[in-house]
């Protein structure tokens, strides 16, 4: 309200400063019109205001037309010196009498004084009431300035039910993603359980066939299989060494560190492969949490929630 008040005040300083040229002309005087207009009380101020004012405006019209008659004489006479000043005495009588009719300026070629300087034609016939009606009204605002009263209803504002708050949203936010990370949690524990009984069954069943089999999985040359193939070549009986080109698909030698089967070059490259797409996804996942996070603080700080308030403000002057 305190702005408001401001406000008031500063429209009742732009009236004055509109109306103060007004009176300062209705009832001061000037440089052209030493008539000083005093209103007097009477039953007729709006008569008394008109015809003063008329007055006024004829005197300063006059005013204005003597001053133009004095300024044409002094152009003649200037006229009439300058020109005696540059011709001889002889011929300065013939040629410088024209600028000795200074007759002319008092000749009145627009018409009579009394009938220009009538400003019926500017001048409304109402001017005296509606100054009068100005003038009250003025001086009624600036005699009960000190008696505003404002009075004013501030209207509820009002609340929708699907609106929320910045921290409601984010605590929200922040609970579902709790209760799913618990849900993920478990299901997680579940499956590693599960993964890890399978791994124990797998490596049992594999080192009892090892064990029992001698086909299973027998594909390695080590160095006890070369100790017995060099044996074999000194006895100058067949030998294995060096493998050919179709049994290198089938059988690793162990000094090569590098060679694989082709049937473990396919499971690496798969579960390589497997490796990378895991790989991409959890940096999708990542890169997508970091966007939504982002996201999230950007709301946070840049969010704002702008209330209107509307009302009326009613002036009662006493």
């Amino acid at each position: 309200m305190e702005n408001d008040l401001i406000d008031v005040k500063k429209s009742f300083e732009k009236t004055n400063e509109i109306l103060l040229p007004i009176r300062v002309e209705v009832d001061g005087a000037d440089y052209d019109s030493y008539d000083n207009l005093t209103l007097r009380k009477a039953e007729d101020m709006g008569h008394h205001v008109q015809k003063t004012y008329t007055k006024k405006f004829e005197t300063r019209c006059k005013r204005q037309i003597v001053k133009g008659e004095n300024r044409c004489r002094e152009a003649f006479a200037k006229a009439h010196t300058e020109c005696e000043n540059k011709f001889p005495r002889i011929v300065r009588t013939f040629l410088c009498w024209p600028f000795q009719v200074s007759f002319i300026c008092n000749m009145n070629l627009l018409g009579k004084p009394d009938n220009i300087c009538k400003p019926n034609e500017v001048l409304p016939s109402n001017f005296g009431d509606n100054y009068i009606q100005l003038n009250d009204a003025q001086n009624t605002l600036y005699r009960n300035t000190s008696e505003v009263e404002f009075k004013y209803k501030a209207k509820s504002v009002i609340t929708h039910a699907d609106i929320r708050a910045l921290d409601h949203i984010s605590d929200m936010v922040v609970d579902d993603f709790n209760a799913k990370k618990k849900i993920f949690d478990i299901i997680m524990h579940i499956t590693n359980t599960f993964l890890s009984l399978l791994v124990f069954k797998i490596a049992v069943v594999y080192h009892k066939k090892y064990l029992s089999s001698i086909d299973f999985d027998n594909i390695y040359v080590t160095d006890y299989f070369r100790q017995v193939d060099d044996r074999r070549k000194r006895n100058k009986k067949p030998t294995i060494l060096p493998l050919t080109k179709f049994e290198k698909n089938d059988v690793v030698d162990l000094e090569h560190t590098c060679q694989l089967t082709e049937n473990e070059s396919k499971i690496i490259g798969f579960y390589f492969l497997q490796f990378s797409m895991e790989i991409l996804t959890a940096c999708f996942f990542l890169i997508l949490d970091h966007v939504i996070i982002t996201l999230l603080n950007i709301i946070r700080f840049n969010s704002s929630i702008t209330y209107t308030q509307e009302g009326e403000h009613i002036i009662h002057f006493q």
